[in-house]
């Protein structure tokens, strides 16, 4: 669904500048609090635009390991370059 541009007030938060994004605007583009947006400007407008979630932080994706979806360590070749070892 699309919503019609809609004023909000830009307010003073601390040290900066914030603008509260309206829950219909964030349902639409599936943001929740705490996620990440780039922003830009471009042509004089303030472009704001969602950040592609990411997969989960390094200890959880290691968590994931099991037993069964574990591989055997495998040849890549010579060692080339700095590697340690």
């Amino acid at each position: 669904m699309r919503y019609p541009p809609r004023k909000v007030r830009v307010q003073k938060w601390r040290a900066q500048l914030a603008l509260r994004i309206p829950t219909s605007h964030a349902a639409e583009l599936g943001l929740a609090a705490g996620e990440v947006v780039k922003l830009a400007v471009e042509g004089g407008k303030l472009i704001v635009t969602p950040e592609p979630r990411s997969s989960g932080c390094v200890a959880q994706l290691l968590r994931g390991i099991t037993e069964e979806n574990r591989h055997e360590e495998f040849d890549t070749g010579p060692r080339f370059g700095r590697e340690l070892g």
